[in-house]
């Protein structure tokens, strides 16, 4: 009991001393040493996280903290609209990860192409026009080539792209990288959930190319990957059953 309220209230100071801001820039060291990705999102992404985390963003961000450690896993993530799914694993972890170099080659995919490029959006944005950002990490942040509405390749080589449901994910490479993070964000529409068909299709398409892997996917040496889905309902949604029961099937 006492190791625990121990470890709590070095957390909570932790937190607290990353959340300061500067008293000028130029004593402060090019990239602060902020080792808790819940800390870390409060201050690079302060315009986001204004309010306090919930126990249910505490759970999340220790979920996420050292998910590029544990390959080959998957988190199905189910939340009521409006509790910031999105702003944590479609904004906050996917900087995380590109920045620090955790994944190479991170793919977000929602349910159409124009709703993929919003999130991606709002990465470039951070990239492009956050200050401190690009003072902590300035081998990092930059533009690199491409970067357009659909794919990004950030200064220090990591790309971060954006696709629909349904678009084709085998053959996709960063150099010799493949897809090592794949982040899905509300990939089903009212169609989706309504009609016996387009379930069948969708269930196919996450089964065959998400959630199964052939051999022209695999390269020389050890292969990971990570898929990240936030299911929107918990009552309906094929998206969430399929990965609920592959899941199932894989223990």
């Amino acid at each position: 009991m006492l190791h625990g309220r121990l470890h709590s209230r070095l957390r909570c100071l932790e937190r607290r001393i990353a959340a300061r801001l500067p008293l000028n820039g130029k004593s402060q060291p090019k990239c602060l040493p902020i080792s808790q990705i819940d800390a870390w999102a409060r201050y690079y992404l302060s315009s986001y996280f204004t309010c306090p985390l919930s126990r249910f963003h505490n759970w999340l961000g220790v979920q996420l903290q050292d998910l590029h450690t544990r390959r080959g896993s998957h988190l199905a993530l189910v939340a009521p609209r409006g509790s910031a799914k999105s702003t944590w694993v479609s904004l906050a972890y996917p900087l995380w990860a590109a920045l620090h170099r955790y994944e190479p080659y991170i793919l977000i995919i929602s349910d159409s192409q124009a709703q993929a490029r919003l999130h991606l959006e709002a990465v470039k944005q951070e990239l492009e026009d956050n200050s401190t950002l690009a003072e902590a990490y300035p081998a990092a942040v930059g533009r690199g080539s491409p970067w357009g509405q659909d794919r990004i390749r950030l200064a220090n080589g990591v790309v971060i792209e954006a696709l629909g449901t349904g678009s084709k994910i085998r053959g996709r490479r960063n150099r010799a990288e493949r897809p090592s993070l794949i982040v899905v964000d509300d990939p089903e529409n009212d169609n989706h959930v309504t009609s016996a068909m387009q379930r069948d299709g969708i269930q196919a398409f996450w089964i065959e190319k998400c959630l199964s892997f052939d051999a022209g996917m695999l390269k020389r040496g050890r292969n990971t990957i990570q898929l990240h889905s936030l299911a929107q309902s918990w009552s309906q949604g094929v998206m969430y059953d399929c990965v609920r029961l592959e899941l199932d099937d894989r223990r």
